[in-house]
């Protein structure tokens, strides 16, 4: 939902940007990698038909099972989705919601 895990052959869409250097100290304090909560982590994604590795975030502990999402959260997410994202990913995370967590869209 909000954070990259493990799935050999998953696929997931995001938005890839090029960040300067100076990017990157704002952005480590607003995902708090000094509190432990977010660490950067690399990943491979395809971008115009290459392979190239890329900067996210990731969730530093876990939690065991995962959490209902806030209804402003889903709407956050699917608001980028919608503006950045295939129609067939965002079709597939409404229905993620509603299987997992049964979220009916759209929330109100």
């Amino acid at each position: 939902m909000g954070d990259i895990l493990p799935d050999p052959g998953g696929e997931m869409e995001g938005v890839l940007y090029r960040l300067k250097l100076a990017a990157w100290p704002p952005l480590d304090e607003r995902e708090g990698v000094s509190q432990g909560t977010y660490r950067r982590m690399k990943v491979n994604v395809i971008w115009d038909s290459r392979m190239i590795e890329a900067v996210t975030y990731t969730v530093v502990n876990k939690a065991d099972r995962e959490f209902r999402p806030s209804p402003l959260y889903c709407r956050l997410i699917m608001n980028g989705a919608r503006r950045h994202l295939s129609d067939a990913y965002c079709r597939r995370l409404i229905r993620e919601w509603k299987e997992r967590f049964g979220i009916e869209w759209p929330i109100r």
